[in-house]
């Protein structure tokens, strides 16, 4: 069957994909490249949010673990204390940000086309 949109006033239109018809292929290249290029300016203007935030939080935790626990801990499976803990909270503050970046991204950009569209109706 061949791809064709519906014109109310004609009928079917030629070689216009109809509604919920893909329209690209197994990768839309234009939305991969739109987004890359808008996180990339994001991430210029917010560097400090995204980078020097999540190393005082991954800091302050191994000060906080090491100080309150590390003194009365023995070594873990042959490892000091804080040698055992790092990666662990390396990985939580790369999983966290990755989640938090993605999503406020996504929030910011929903909420500012609710608003640029409502700004739009008045």
């Amino acid at each position: 069957m061949e791809n064709r949109a519906i014109d109310t006033q004609r009928g079917p239109v030629r070689g216009r994909p109809g509604k919920g018809v893909k329209r690209f292929g197994r990768v839309n290249w234009l939305g991969l490249a739109t987004l890359t290029g808008r996180e990339i300016r994001r991430f210029t203007n917010v560097w400090t949010q995204t980078l020097a935030a999540p190393v005082a939080t991954a800091l302050l935790f191994m000060a906080v673990f090491t100080l309150a626990l590390g003194g009365q801990r023995p070594d873990v499976m042959g490892l000091p204390f804080a040698h055992f803990l790092a990666p662990g909270i390396l990985m939580m503050t790369v999983i966290q940000n990755a989640f938090a970046n993605t999503s406020s991204s996504i929030l910011v950009s929903k909420v500012r086309a609710a608003s640029w569209t409502r700004s739009c109706r008045r």
